[in-house]
């Protein structure tokens, strides 16, 4: 939508904003951009002219760079129903950054597309700039490819008899037992005498944040006088029921919520109440929960900066960190996705306060994470919370939504439904947590039940959603090779398999739909007489034990057998060569981290063209031998760093600032799409793809201003 996006044609297109004045100027490098400066007001800059649909969802970017030091710059577009604002990024001097974020518009009508900064004296730079619209059920069907790539494996479950043969026609009952994404609310100490609350809450989440029983005024109300009493049962509830929970919070820098004695303390006294109130309650619950908000909104208040020093939060999440450095450290904030105004929140103000902290731990991630409220007072702009995810995602760090709730308006469940649905999809975000479920005193902006726990408009959307998040009743008969084939949301599932002849009665047998990445040892330890599930990548073997006459599937202690040789024969038994290739190329992969594969990979990789039966025999076997061995680990030990330099091969145009490559985790995943996100950056302006390897057979790097740059989640194609 952008007229002369790159400005290679001058400043066709572009006119002045405010008092600026603007010319185009060329890099050392024959870089075309443009400049505004003599800026006076917040609003001088460059500025183009659009019309905009109300029913679209807009993409934006744009690179961005300032003359001098460094200055926050925020793109905004004057609309009929006023200024909208699409994002933000602190821009450098030197340095290109990229402006990433989105809008929507209550109206069609023209716009006005301009930057601002309140720090009048920089120039403001821009380049590449990229105004990308897309319709609902675009932006939908974009969700949906999300969710498959990312929540959801495809699985092969395949039926052999005793000699390894195919069952065709056996009838496979699939049930979900457990979801693996984590999916929580909010609960108080009322669940504890309400069993109607405790039954609806059990039922439909897997985590729980508690609304102000661990918060330090409700721990802590008199100076010195500790009672945890009501925590600790609500805790065991929680254990009782499987219910992990996150640990909210330990500090809180708004000073409205502070224990009434602490406001009078002097700095020293009050250094130590901290300290002793970080150790009291990490160490108390060190263990029991899965992370800490360690200092909520930090981002829009400062009580503990203003009498401890600019790097009081800092020093609270080091001193939590030496306590129980085992779970997340959260950095909890409101307003970073909801609203895009909020300069205070932003995603690049919210990275520089991260920054800070992580520089004051000693560089590194440790265990820090993301925790995003998600307390919406308005609409969803689901465009600014993709972009803003994809910014925040470029640190590498766990991502939650941790408080979602909307607040009362009309079409209230609509938009918790559309916020639901964006950010699960997002691959970046790793939990949920919904704020509001009920209160006999009220929710905070939003409930999820009545108090006889009928479901509200918002609980029927929840349920809507927790269905399209699982399966329900998937039955299926496998085909003439014994497979049955379906795409399943990670989780611990149950499989029933009968057959009207070959089996005597049904069999049950749990296994584990996972993303690859999830394995680390795999046990497999199906019951006597009863089924296995093998999980080898994507491919579910099963095999049966003495009882269905498959004892030959059992598992063996060596990965080969000893003196086999293999070869081709014209009389052999073929057999299916895709996929044979699939389990010998994920296989392959295995290799790098589980040399006891090495030979016997070796043996089975020279029939990757002409496979045969004896040569997916000797395949199965190394399954067997997998299940054997999987203290070895089936794919990489836990908390070990796998990266072996750069292996993703980028460069913009913009930089020559390095940055490392993705895990090989992630490697594997973009390889199989690289020529078509390939296209796609090239279409955006964005990056462009040089080749794997350079003259000197050295893996090129990946080269971006802000590491945001290497995202390719956010701008669908």
């Amino acid at each position: 939508m952008i007229l002369n996006p790159d400005l290679n044609d001058g400043l066709k297109g572009w006119s002045v904003s405010g008092g600026a004045k603007i010319e185009e100027r060329v890099s050392g490098g024959g870089n075309r951009f443009i400049v505004a400066h003599s800026r006076s007001h917040k609003n001088d800059s460059v500025s183009q002219k659009l019309y905009m649909k109300k029913d679209k969802l807009y993409t934006f970017s744009a690179w961005i760079q300032v003359s001098s030091r460094s200055a926050s710059v925020a793109a905004a577009f004057r609309t009929n129903g006023g200024v909208k604002y699409a994002g933000a990024i602190i821009a450098e001097t030197g340095c290109w950054s990229m402006l990433k974020g989105g809008l929507t518009v209550e109206g069609s009508g023209p716009a006005q597309l301009y930057f601002e900064s309140n720090d009048t004296s920089v120039e403001i730079w821009v380049d590449s700039v990229s105004l990308q619209p897309f319709t609902k059920e675009e932006w939908r069907t974009h969700q949906d490819q999300s969710v498959e790539k990312t929540r959801k494996t495809k699985v092969r479950l395949q039926a052999v008899d005793g000699r390894g043969n195919p069952v065709a026609g056996a009838k496979m009952a699939v049930t979900l037992a457990k979801r693996s994404f984590p999916f929580g609310a909010v609960i108080s100490d009322y669940i504890l005498q309400n069993t109607a609350f405790q039954n609806w809450f059990t039922s439909r989440f897997s985590v729980a944040t508690f609304a102000n029983e661990m918060k330090w005024y409700s721990t802590e109300n008199s100076r010195g006088v500790e009672n945890y009493k009501v925590a600790d049962d609500m805790l065991q509830f929680c254990k009782q029921n499987g219910i992990a929970v996150r640990g909210h919070n330990i500090l809180w820098d708004d000073p409205k919520y502070q224990p009434s004695w602490v406001n009078s303390l002097s700095p020293g006294d009050l250094q130590a109440a901290v300290d002793r109130r970080i150790n009291s309650i990490a160490s108390r619950y060190k263990g029991q929960v899965i992370a800490w908000d360690v200092v909520n909104e930090n981002l829009h208040f400062s009580f503990f900066e203003d009498r401890l020093g600019a790097s009081a939060s800092a020093a609270a999440f080091q001193k939590t960190r030496q306590i129980d450095g085992t779970v997340e450290l959260f950095m909890n904030e409101y307003n970073t996705i909801e609203e895009r105004g909020d300069g205070a929140s932003s995603p690049a103000k919210y990275l520089q306060k991260l920054g800070e902290i992580q520089a004051f731990l000693g560089g590194g991630s440790g265990p820090l994470a993301i925790g995003l409220e998600g307390h919406f007072g308005s609409a969803p702009n689901l465009p600014y919370v993709r972009s803003s995810i994809d910014t925040l995602a470029a640190k590498n760090l766990p991502i939650w939504v941790t408080e979602v709730d909307v607040s009362n308006m009309t079409d209230q469940a609509m938009h918790f439904q559309q916020i639901l649905e964006e950010v699960h999809a997002h691959p970046a975000v790793k939990g949920i947590v919904t704020w509001g479920t009920w209160d006999p005193r009220g929710c905070y902006r939003m409930c999820l039940t009545d108090g006889n726990f009928n479901n509200l408009p918002t609980g029927d959307v929840l349920d809507k959603i927790l269905r399209q998040w699982s399966i329900a009743g998937m039955v299926g008969v496998t085909d003439a090779n014994g497979v049955f084939e379906a795409s399943l949301f990670h989780g611990d599932y149950e499989v029933t398999i009968s057959h009207p002849t070959v089996m005597k009665s049904s069999l049950t047998q749990s296994f584990k739909a996972w993303n690859i990445e999830s394995y680390a040892d795999l046990s497999l330890d199906g019951p006597v007489g009863q089924i296995y599930a093998m999980v080898v990548d994507h491919d579910m073997l099963f095999v049966g034990t003495e009882e269905t006459g498959m004892s030959g599937c059992q598992p063996v202690n060596t990965p080969i057998e000893e003196g086999l040789k293999l070869c081709v024969e014209l009389n052999q038994v073929s057999i299916d060569k895709g996929r044979y290739q699939r389990l010998v190329g994920r296989l392959m992969y295995l290799a790098h981290t589980r040399l006891d594969l090495t030979y016997a990979l070796s043996v089975v990789s020279q029939y990757m063209h002409n496979p045969r039966e004896q040569h997916m025999n000797a395949v199965m076997r190394i399954l067997r031998y997998l299940k054997k061995a999987p203290e070895k680990g089936i794919l990489f030990a836990k908390n070990v760093d796998h990266r072996s330099g750069n292996l993703v091969t980028w460069k913009s145009k913009k930089q020559n600032v390095i940055a490392r490559s993705s895990a090989e985790a992630e490697f594997r995943d973009w390889m199989s799409e690289a020529a078509t996100e390939a296209g796609n950056l090239e279409e955006h302006g964005v990056l462009a793809l040089f080749g794997m390897f350079n003259s000197e057979g050295k893996p090129i790097l990946l080269c971006s201003c802000n590491d945001n740059s290497v995202r390719l989640y956010e701008l669908p194609s």
